[in-house]
């Protein structure tokens, strides 16, 4: 079952990085990791993510400033995700967006 995330590229922050948010269905909040390096990159070296508080559905079309000054995001990419597996502490997404596709392992906490 396809799952929809975007990938948003926030900057004016310190460090600036990407947050990777996921729509899993029945769940009122989008699942949040950030990564510093850039998606470009994840398909030859599969980048560390730091789970970060849910986030809210709005952010699956954001595009702009972030409140009291916490930086500003723009969508990179945004697609369909697949769950691959999942465990207790992680699990391993299919991620594809037009011809952007990579394959990451992602911590639960």
């Amino acid at each position: 079952m396809p799952i929809p995330f975007t990938i948003l590229h926030h900057t004016a922050i310190a460090p600036e990085h990407y947050d990777l948010l996921v729509a899993f269905p029945d769940e009122p909040l989008l699942r949040t990791w950030r990564i510093l390096p850039p998606p470009d990159s994840w398909r030859q070296t599969p980048p560390q993510a730091t789970r970060q508080p849910d986030h809210r559905q709005i952010y699956l079309t954001y595009e702009g400033n972030i409140s009291d000054e916490r930086g500003h995001v723009r969508r990179v990419f945004a697609g369909q995700a697949e769950l691959l597996a999942e465990t207790q502490s992680s699990l391993t997404l299919r991620l594809t967006a037009g011809d952007f596709a990579c394959t990451l392992t992602l911590p639960c906490a």
